[in-house]
């Protein structure tokens, strides 16, 4: 056996090995696609033989019985070394996919990044479903999101960055949509809603702007709404099923606000607070029950938002990641 030696080549790792040879050599490699009645599988490169990057001009590979994607390409041996950074997935969509990677047989992996939504008011919206009904059509099985919990640990722009959350089960409220939370809401919080939409529909997202209009909304519909949760079953029963968990951000995100910071070593007798303490923070009988009901509204219409947009994936063969 040979073995290969590694090479830095600019920012590339290279495993490599210099083989004489005469005639020609075969290469082979495996790739994997489903759905496969209507595409067609093509290999491009930089090189003649790989149509010089145009996918009019790229080699179409055939699809063998046993499932593999192949094709027979001469290339002179003065054009070596190739590379073929490139597979086009051709379809009656045309959909290109540039440096598309195959992943397991069983699913399809794609690089639409987002759709964006007409309302900036709503990210859950019923918009965002047209990234389902996308993946379904181009055969997509998996869409993979990046971490949706809530972050708010500064309450500014920093905050932004998904991977510094505050829990792993509390959602963020940057992902309310304002819509579906109170569908019959009265005309002034329609109007907000709209105003909100028009001063936000910018070509990046305004964080802390978003998250300040958010909550003002939200918490209009949450005064409106409050006192028919205790009859809400819907909203009793996420409580119950989550209370663990929802009692404990709660107390923390209303002593986030009150102390003016999320370190809680600065809290003082509060700052590790017992399973007591937090009973009598969130207890309905305190005076600022109102704050902390209104994290758990917050919490409910996400969950029930996020349930229904995996529901509406897994209704169309599409899993959410």
């Amino acid at each position: 056996s040979k073995k290969l030696t590694c090479e830095h080549l600019g920012d590339e790792l290279v495993w490599q090995m210099f083989l004489p040879f005469e005639g020609y050599v075969t290469f082979e490699y495996k790739y994997y696609i489903v759905d496969n009645e209507w595409n067609i599988m093509t290999v491009i490169g930089p090189s003649e033989a790989l149509g010089r990057g145009d996918p009019e001009r790229s080699v179409a590979m055939a699809l063998s019985e046993d499932g593999q994607w192949q094709a027979d390409i001469w290339i002179p041996k003065q054009q070596l070394p190739v590379k073929y950074p490139s597979f086009a997935l051709l379809n009656p969509l045309d959909l290109l996919r540039s440096r598309g990677v195959l992943m397991e047989e069983d699913f399809r992996e794609g690089l639409v990044s987002q759709v964006r939504p007409e309302c900036i008011a709503g990210v859950l919206s019923d918009n965002e479903f047209r990234l389902v009904d996308l993946a379904h059509t181009c055969g997509f099985q998996l869409i993979q999101l990046l971490p949706v919990n809530d972050t708010s640990v500064h309450k500014t722009w920093w905050d932004s960055y998904p991977y510094s959350s505050l829990s792993v089960m509390a959602l963020h409220p940057l992902y309310l949509n304002l819509q579906a939370v109170m569908p019959n809401a009265p005309h002034n919080v329609k109007d907000e809603i709209e105003k909100m939409r028009i001063r936000l529909d910018l070509p990046e997202v305004d964080y802390e702007a978003t998250m300040e209009a958010k909550l003002r909304i939200a918490k209009m519909c949450f005064d409106l709404q409050k006192a028919s949760l205790p009859q809400d079953e819907r909203f009793q029963h996420f409580f119950t099923e989550n209370r663990e968990w929802l009692q404990s951000h709660a107390a923390f995100c209303f002593l986030r606000d009150l102390m003016g910071t999320s370190e809680h070593w600065r809290w003082g007798a509060l700052s590790s607070p017992t399973t007591e303490q937090i009973e009598n923070i969130t207890s309905s009988e305190s005076q600022h029950y109102d704050a902390i009901a209104f994290h758990y509204y917050i919490q409910f219409h996400l969950h029930c938002q996020l349930l229904s947009a995996s529901e509406y994936a897994c209704r169309h063969g599409v899993m959410l990641k």
